[in-house]
């Protein structure tokens, strides 16, 4: 585009001898050529956008990134993400992609390039620039993850104790905990006992403690010398219901070692033995037919 400044130069001959001067005019047009002196510059900035951390890959997220530049000569106007070491994944995240590009004007949109997750961020911000080939101006945006019910309940703590055989009823095993792995809007949780070999305990389904309900017996248990499993399962409570399902109960393992007390006597393997011998058997000689064992179960 060219604008033209039009004029008239006029020239006037005074001559006192002569009753009119003589003047001469003659129009000027100068022709002004625009030159690249302008940086392109991003209108409606900085940009701030809210995103659900389900969103799918290659939604659009914003459409009105715009980019003017008042000069209408250079290259076409570019526009593209700022890497830096504290956003190192931005740019590889989000993809701002051209809807429409001049030397005067850009529009813009930013697509979703890999999925979200709320639990491992939260929060992204980086710079766009904008050039024209020579001149480049940038803007901040702006991009808040949205947590999303979508993640069971996780344990945490330890899930393992040991008890003697003799604990009394009511003997605090281990406190189980769990909470909603969805951060933002956690739900609460409730506790429940799925697996409880012989009833031996009683789980609080409120506060997670694991408390013996009866008195335990290791002798009574198939292999004594292995530890007792138990299977709890956390899940997440809507609206005052707990739900069961993959994305809203967990199930976890607690192992409870019971230990040995010596609490019972040695047994002989037979109530009465009888035998028969000889009055001239000589001293220290092994009595026949007569095998005496004992054991203990401890």
């Amino acid at each position: 585009v060219e604008d033209t400044i039009k004029f008239l130069v006029s020239i006037e001959d005074e001559d006192p001898a002569k009753e009119q001067n003589l003047v001469q005019s003659q129009p000027v047009t100068v022709i002004v050529l625009d030159e690249n002196d302008n940086p392109p510059m991003f209108k409606n900035s900085p940009y701030e956008v809210d995103v659900p951390e389900d969103e799918e890959v290659g939604k659009t997220l914003l459409d009105n990134i715009l980019v003017e530049d008042r000069d209408s000569v250079g290259d076409s106007l570019e526009v593209g993400c700022v890497p830096s070491e504290q956003w190192p994944e931005a740019c590889e995240t989000f993809e701002v992609v051209a809807l429409n590009s001049s030397a005067h004007q850009y529009t813009g949109a930013l697509v979703l390039k890999k999925p979200l997750n709320y639990n491992e961020r939260q929060f992204y911000q980086y710079q766009l620039y904008a050039t024209d080939g020579t001149l480049n101006s940038s803007t901040h945006i702006e991009i808040k993850v949205v947590d999303v019910q979508n993640s069971p309940p996780v344990f945490s703590g330890s899930l393992s104790a040991a008890l003697p055989e003799d604990a009394a009823v009511g003997t605090l095993a281990l406190t189980v905990h769990a909470r909603d792995a969805d951060r933002a809007r956690p739900r609460p949780v409730m506790l429940e006992l799925v697996t409880n070999p012989m009833d031996f305990f009683l789980l609080d389904s409120q506060t997670g403690e694991l408390r013996t309900a009866k008195p335990l017996d290791r002798e009574a248990l198939a292999d004594p010398s292995s530890p007792l499993n138990l299977t709890v399962r956390a899940t997440e409570v809507v609206n005052g219901v707990p739900v069961i399902s993959e994305l809203t109960s967990t199930l976890a393992t607690v192992t409870i070692t019971i230990k040995d007390v010596n609490d019972e006597p040695p047994r002989f393997n037979r109530r009465e033995y009888s035998v028969e011998i000889p009055e001239s058997l000589p001293i220290e000689t092994p009595l026949p037919n007569l095998d005496m064992v004992v054991t203990d179960t401890d």
